[in-house]
């Protein structure tokens, strides 16, 4: 990379780092930015210094694997793992941010998974999470894409259909 330019280096540079380059030429500031490169599919922080008046230094820094870790983290933390569905946590804060008179009325659909303890104790959990997977499919299916379906806990599922009565039909 030494005594080339950052296009001949990438050619398909983002325009910001040209950008941050430049107000560092001018004002000898050291500046950042995050940026996707395509051609590598990984993403970078890069980070820009004065070494002198005519020279800078470029530190490129692999955060693809930070950022991957960091969109897992705020995945988990309001999906449940097994079932892929919405976990108690992000039910219970939906719940809160729907409590408003224009999201009226407010249907709750809550159920269980039958003989789950059962299908644990004689086949296996193995099996028991198969069955919850199986059921959160179905519940999924049998949902509209604007209703909330949380696994609840253990073989509780709850269903939060906002400006929707279920009046008194059964399911």
């Amino acid at each position: 990379m030494i005594g080339r330019t950052a296009t001949e280096v990438f050619p398909n540079i983002d325009q910001s780092f040209i950008e941050i380059s430049g107000r560092l030429a001018l004002t000898g500031e050291p500046s950042s930015l995050n940026t996707f490169f395509q051609a590598l599919n990984k993403s970078y922080e890069i980070r820009v210094y004065s070494l002198s008046d005519n020279e800078f230094a470029t530190i490129y820094i692999d955060n693809t694997e930070r950022l991957k870790n960091e969109r897992d983290i705020q995945y988990f933390t309001y999906h449940d793992v097994l079932t892929g569905l919405y976990n108690r946590r992000f039910y219970e804060e939906k719940v809160r941010k729907l409590n408003t008179e224009r999201n009226f009325p407010i249907s709750l659909i809550i159920g269980d998974v039958n003989g789950l303890k059962l299908i644990n104790d004689v086949f296996g959990h193995l099996k028991g999470d198969e069955l919850l997977q199986k059921a959160a499919l179905a519940i999924r299916n049998s949902c509209r894409s604007d209703e909330i379906i949380a696994r609840w806990g253990g073989d509780e599922f709850v269903i939060l259909l906002p400006k929707t009565t279920c009046g008194s039909q059964r399911f």
